[in-house]
């Protein structure tokens, strides 16, 4: 996804970490969110099939933790833009399970 616009100028860091936001904010809303479901829903289920194969209780934003630990090997491995843009999107999904906003802390 081209970020601010059509400029083929590689943007300031600041607004590529934007761009990096936005993308995920995209790609785990709206077209992804319809085929999929809700992130509690799909984790939920992922975290019931991980916890029978585990043997142990994994709770739907622990399926997102993962996730990320999964892409920050791979970045190290590989460093990519989609990798980081997966981390933010998993982040994102993981405030959507845990209410979006509300800090618990």
């Amino acid at each position: 996804m081209m970020c601010g616009g059509t400029r083929k100028l590689t943007p300031p860091p600041a607004r590529r970490a934007a761009c990096i936001l936005d993308e995920a904010k995209v790609l785990t809303s709206g077209d992804r969110q319809a085929a999929y479901g809700h992130p509690l829903d799909h984790h939920g289920k992922t975290a019931r099939l991980w916890s029978a194969y585990l043997g142990v209780a994994v709770e739907p934003a622990q399926v997102s933790a993962l996730f990320i630990l999964d892409k920050l090997v791979r970045e190290q491995h590989l460093p990519k833009r989609d990798n980081r843009v997966d981390i933010a999107g998993y982040a994102n999904v993981m405030d959507m399970i845990r209410g979006g906003g509300h800090d618990q802390d």
